[in-house]
């Protein structure tokens, strides 16, 4: 009577629910599917994780979405789920308050071109938010003698978390070039209603010649304001 041989047998994987494994512990077995016989559990700190991260999404999504086209990084997503996790996790409810000074970007902040050296002044008037920044300096890009000149912008961004909607407004300068004198910038951005909640992103983008650079180690872009703080 013929007899099969296991050793030409080469097999691993699950077939019909029996897994086939080779482990230096056991040598070559079988043995059933995870959670066949024992219900398989799920730890409690992982699954209030996993709630916490879905229910982040939301507002981060809201607000990621809106300046996504701004500024091309990538490093916003993972700050802005970082601050609400957080959030949740305390069970505080949301708040713009842990956004102030989030960079868009990792690499390439504004706090590296301006060092903090500009004041911000936003107040909502019926609806519209009259924004005033004071440089101190100029932004300065480092081994970069080529560039001559920015400009600078701000967006604003409302976010309704209730109603899993976002808007935004954004306001430019015209080119300013380094060897202009500081003056006030005004800005007026329009909003959805007079107590819209917002948050306002500045940026900087460089430029030579009149041409603007549409590269991340031209740009720098953060939230600098929000509403309530």
């Amino acid at each position: 009577m013929a007899k099969l041989s296991p050793s030409l047998i080469k097999f691993e994987g699950t077939l019909m629910g029996v897994t086939f494994v080779n482990s230096k512990r056991y040598g070559k077995h079988a043995r059933a599917a995870r959670g066949t016989y024992t219900p398989i559990s799920i730890n409690e700190e992982l699954q209030q994780s996993k709630e916490r991260l879905l229910n982040s999404n939301k507002p981060a999504k809201l607000i990621f979405n809106a300046v996504r086209d701004l500024h091309k990084d990538g490093g916003l997503w993972p700050d802005l789920l970082s601050v609400f996790r957080k959030q949740l996790k305390a069970d505080n409810g949301f708040s713009f308050k842990g956004l102030l000074k989030l960079e868009c970007s990792k690499t390439h902040k504004l706090d590296t071109l301006l060092h903090d050296q500009f004041t911000i002044d936003a107040v909502s008037t019926d609806s519209m938010l009259d924004v005033t920044v004071n440089l101190l300096q100029h932004p300065k890009w480092a081994k970069k003698p080529y560039l001559d000149g920015y400009q600078l912008s701000v967006v604003a961004v409302y976010p309704d978390f209730n109603e899993d909607t976002v808007s935004k407004a954004m306001a430019k300068t015209p080119l300013i070039l380094f060897k202009d004198a500081l003056e006030p910038l005004h800005f007026q951005l329009p909003m959805p209603s007079p107590d819209a909640p917002w948050i306002l992103f500045m940026g900087v983008n460089a430029c030579r010649k009149d041409e603007f650079y549409d590269l991340p180690q031209h740009k720098g872009m953060a939230v600098v304001s929000v509403s309530g703080q």
